[in-house]
C-alpha cells in the first residue's frame, strides 16, 4: 500500500515494477479519489449517542482483521480523554 507508493510514486510504476496490469478505470478511480461527492448535512440534526464498544470491535477486528492491540489502545485513549465510557452504570436499573 503506502510504502509502495512512497516508493514507486504511482501506480503505474508500481504495476511495471511487480509486473502486474494497470487496473481499468485508474482514471476515473483517481477522478472520483479527487473529487469525490460531497454530502451537505446541517451540524444541529449531527447527534453522538454512546459508543457500541463490543459492535464497533466486532466490526473493525473480527470483520475488518484490524490488530486487537491497536483496538484495545485506541478504546484506551478515548476512554482515558472523557469521549468513550466502558463499563459503569449504563441505566438506572444496571446496578
Amino acid at each position: 500500500g503506502l510504502k509502495l507508493i512512497k516508493e514507486y510514486e504511482t501506480i503505474e510504476a508500481i504495476c511495471a515494477a511487480k509486473d502486474k496490469e494497470v487496473p481499468e478505470r485508474l482514471d476515473e478511480i483517481r477522478e472520483i479519489f479527487r473529487n469525490h461527492p460531497v454530502v451537505e448535512v446541517d451540524d444541529e440534526s449531527l447527534t453522538q449517542g454512546a459508543v457500541d464498544v463490543e459492535g464497533l470491535k466486532k466490526f473493525l477486528v473480527e470483520d475488518r482483521q484490524f490488530s486487537q492491540k491497536r483496538f484495545d489502545n485506541a478504546m484506551d485513549l478515548l476512554e482515558n480523554a472523557g469521549l468513550v465510557r466502558t463499563g459503569g452504570q449504563t441505566s438506572l436499573f444496571s446496578f
